[in-house]
């Protein structure tokens, strides 16, 4: 990766604003060829969660990380990344990072995504494998290599 790795920090709720930049800028393309861009409904679906980190790079908030570790899987809920970062490794190196910890613990890795949002390339390149689909979500599935390694 040729940028600097972004230090990650527990997300606030003064992070909000920033966040919701980042998700308007990265995600609104794929809302709007399916929905209408509605910007109170979608503040309302984006903070209803827990908000997990922040990616600051350069003194600014460039994405969000948030993951769920369960006793039978670790789930990839959100990464976002501001399209002004995308495309410099951010994301590859967070989910490898979790792709080892999840090998470490012997769980799959599990996540969702629209299947036509571009990072659904990323993560098939990172080895996942489509499980199931409902309306347009994909659900995706990483394993751990198992038995011996040469």
């Amino acid at each position: 990766m040729s940028a600097a790795s972004p230090k990650r920090r527990p997300a606030t709720i003064s992070d909000l604003p920033a966040l919701l930049a980042i998700h308007e800028a990265a995600f609104r393309g794929l809302v709007e060829a399916r929905f209408d861009w509605d910007p109170a409904l979608q503040r309302q679906l984006f903070s209803a969660g827990p908000l997990g980190e922040v990616l600051v790079l350069e003194g600014q908030v460039i994405g969000q990380w948030l993951v769920e570790r369960r006793p039978e899987e670790i789930f990839l809920a959100r990464v976002m990344i501001s399209p002004a970062y995308q495309g410099r490794g951010i994301a590859t190196a967070l989910i490898q990072e979790l792709q080892a910890e999840a090998s470490a613990a012997g769980l799959p890795l599990t996540l969702q995504v629209w299947e036509e949002n571009p990072a659904r390339a990323l993560y098939e390149r990172l080895g996942f494998a489509v499980t199931g689909a409902r309306e347009f979500r994909v659900a995706m599935r990483w394993e751990p290599r198992t038995g011996p390694s040469s």
